[in-house]
């Protein structure tokens, strides 16, 4: 089975302990298979390049020393295969793409589900956030997605990732006690990482009481409490009425604290990597 390609916020955030916030502009990078870095832009989630979800407070990162420069992006999306969410297939279309551009713009773009897409006036960034909808009544069932990319031009292409709201809440299931997806809410897909690659043995720390699944032998458990190989875990139903959340995690026992994107009836995802 492949691995997804999950893009990775590389932290230097403070620790809860220390009274620090989350750094306001991660860095994102994408990995390969094997746990190598890569060179190109793949997508959050899924099994491509630079696409994940990551950042603070709902911001996108601008480029380096505070300038907003532009640049074009192309790229294109991915969906998840089955509950599993770890193989991907290439995304049906219609989609429509949403980037930052300067001076809190937003810039638009559609996936038709064949060639690469490609938009101009994007904010060169290695932590932009981008948004993935279905339009009209989504026929395909894809849930909204929310990630972050790297929009920088060693990132190129860029893989964005998308999930069938049918997979989802089939993972959901594998739940010990009966866990439905809250419409209102939303769910975040998350991968943990130590220097190596994925981290196996880490742990995202409860969050406001909901259930945490981790990813086993190709689908998920809430009986277990640490990752396994993939190091992926499933967070459902998390409060987004501010469009942000605050997400705990241990790597390497290492605890640390990230904001997060979020959109009500939406799926966040992203990967997490402890300072070095």
């Amino acid at each position: 089975m492949q691995r997804p390609w999950l893009l990775y916020v590389g932290l230097a955030l403070g620790l809860v302990a220390c009274g620090e916030g989350p750094e306001r502009a991660p860095r994102l990078d994408g990995y390969c298979d094997a746990g190598a870095l890569c060179g190109g832009g793949a997508a959050p989630g899924s099994q491509g390049g630079s696409s994940g979800t990551g950042g603070a407070g709902g911001a996108d990162a601008s480029a380096e020393g505070g300038a907003e420069t532009v640049t074009t992006v192309t790229g294109f999306v991915s969906a998840y295969a089955d509950a599993g969410l770890l193989s991907r297939i290439m995304a049906a279309g219609p989609l429509e793409l949403s980037f930052p551009a300067p001076r809190g713009q937003r810039v638009a773009a559609t996936w038709s589900g064949g060639g690469p897409f490609s938009v101009n006036g994007v904010v060169a960034s290695s932590a932009a956030w981008v948004d993935v909808t279905e339009p009209g009544p989504a026929p395909r069932g894809y849930l909204p997605t929310v990630q972050a990319v790297s929009t920088l031009p060693e990132a190129q292409p860029v893989e964005l990732v998308v999930a069938r709201a049918v997979d989802v809440e089939l993972a959901l299931s594998f739940a010990s006690r009966p866990l439905t997806r809250e419409l209102t809410k939303a769910v975040l897909l998350v991968q943990l990482r130590d220097r190596f690659g994925p981290a196996e043995g880490a742990r995202v720390l409860p969050h406001g009481g909901a259930a945490i699944l981790y990813a086993q032998l190709g689908g998920w458990s809430d009986v277990v409490d640490v990752t396994d190989a993939t190091g992926l875990a499933l967070v459902p139903n998390v409060d987004a009425s501010s469009g942000v959340t605050t997400l705990d995690y241990v790597v390497a026992g290492q605890p640390r604290t990230v904001e997060l994107r979020v959109r009500a009836g939406g799926l966040t995802v992203v990967g997490l990597e402890a300072a070095p």
